[in-house]
């Protein structure tokens, strides 16, 4: 029964998705707080951005696709320069969750400063994102 506890601890840790983990490169951006880099999907942890089919409302009620927008301004500010992930965990579609900095930049701030994206994190957890 010992052996079968142990053998079964070693599948789940070979099996497991990389938790911890630093990746680099220009990404391909999905959406405003999704990228792609060397095949790993990334996901941008602390901020919720719009999806990229998503409608909004401005201030007079006009829609405007927002989603598209939150994902185009992403991709502008991140104009083809290298990325550096530094991921923790995985969530429920195997995404990575992590920080990203483009130049030292926290992109997951930069999200939420310009509008692009909410904070979820904790209000003591915004001051780390930003560190």
């Amino acid at each position: 029964m010992k052996n079968r506890g142990i053998m079964f601890a070693l599948l789940a840790l070979v099996t497991s998705p990389v938790c911890a983990a630093t990746f680099s490169g220009a990404p391909r951006i999905l959406d405003g707080n999704t990228i792609e880099i060397d095949k790993t999907n990334v996901r941008l942890s602390g901020i919720e951005a719009p999806e990229t089919d998503q409608i909004c409302l401005d201030a007079e009620g006009r829609k405007w696709a927002c989603g598209v927008a939150a994902r185009d301004e992403l991709i502008k500010h991140s104009n083809g320069r290298t990325w550096d992930c530094h991921t923790q965990r995985v969530d429920e579609y195997r995404r990575a969750l992590g920080n990203c900095f483009i130049e030292g930049e926290n992109v997951n701030v930069w999200m939420v400063r310009s509008g692009w994206a909410l904070s979820t994190a904790p209000s003591h957890a915004v001051y780390e994102l930003a560190a």
